[in-house]
């Protein structure tokens, strides 16, 4: 738990896979229960490397949570934002819901120049879904979508830029890769 006016920052990875997590003093695996593997955010938490939210680990976002080296939201991870969730570089693949709202409060998904947030196939037959909220897609920042099950929008607002010189226009990419 980050309380409200605490700030962790993180500069190396944050893995929450309860099938690979390590004690990084003896290297031996950790037995940590799935329903063990929660964070709950109402203050400032920064990842300046990668960030990957696997298994069945919960983000339970009301404060302020940047991810600087991509990583991934996957597997049966959820994944639910009353705050900003910002992506700040890099690319963080999404393969799950994105409830951008907890508690009655919208949160907003902040896509900064340079940062890649690319939804990619999941296991549910329905694609993936991002509900609530705003995405703020920030000039040179890019939404990709490259899941062949889609991306469903429900009464999110989207805003992004226009192509201002020097500024980059906000991109929003959809099909699948060819590489």
């Amino acid at each position: 738990n980050v309380e409200s006016g605490v700030t962790l920052a993180i500069s190396g990875a944050l893995n929450l896979n309860t099938s690979t997590a390590t004690d990084p003093g003896t290297g031996d695996p950790l037995i940590v229960a799935a329903s063990e593997v929660v964070i709950n955010n109402s203050g400032t938490i920064t990842v300046g490397g990668v960030a990957e939210f696997l298994e069945s680990s919960v983000l339970n976002n009301q404060g302020t949570l940047v991810l600087s080296g991509g990583g991934d939201f996957k597997d049966q991870s959820s994944i639910n934002n009353a705050g900003t969730i910002e992506f700040a570089g890099s690319t963080l693949n999404v393969a799950v819901d994105i409830h951008n709202s907890y508690e009655g409060t919208n949160g907003t998904l902040q896509i900064d120049q340079g940062a890649t947030l690319k939804f990619v196939d999941s296991t549910s037959a329905v694609g993936t879904t991002v509900s609530d909220g705003k995405m703020m897609i920030a000039g040179g920042g890019t939404l990709d979508v490259e899941s062949g099950q889609g991306l469903t929008l429900d009464d999110v607002e989207v805003d992004g830029t226009n192509a201002a010189s020097p500024v980059p226009a906000s991109l929003i990419e959809v099909g699948l890769s060819t590489t």
